[in-house]
């Protein structure tokens, strides 16, 4: 903690841009890892049974309708995601 404090001092005293996160084991820091790491911002982590994607935008934090199209089968064709301001 002392070492992260004083880096934390430093980057605040530069004015240095840089991103800090002290979980290494929570769900959040996984999938920044890949977010990070990714050439279009976007990963994904498990949670129990589900597959969860984060993908950065411009559009900030918010909430986006996901839209599945399916074939008549029911076999997934498309994942859409709707962006819009809100009104």
């Amino acid at each position: 903690m002392d070492k992260a404090r004083a880096l934390l001092r430093w980057k605040d005293e530069t004015g240095r841009r840089m991103a800090v996160d002290f979980r290494p084991h929570s769900h959040h820091w996984q999938i920044m890892r890949e977010v990070r790491a990714s050439q279009v911002a976007a990963g994904s982590v498990e949670l129990g049974d589900a597959r969860v994607l984060c993908a950065m935008t411009t559009w900030g934090d918010g909430y986006f309708p996901v839209i599945a199209d399916l074939d008549s089968s029911g076999g997934l064709l498309a994942v859409r995601v709707r962006f819009s301001r809100a009104p």
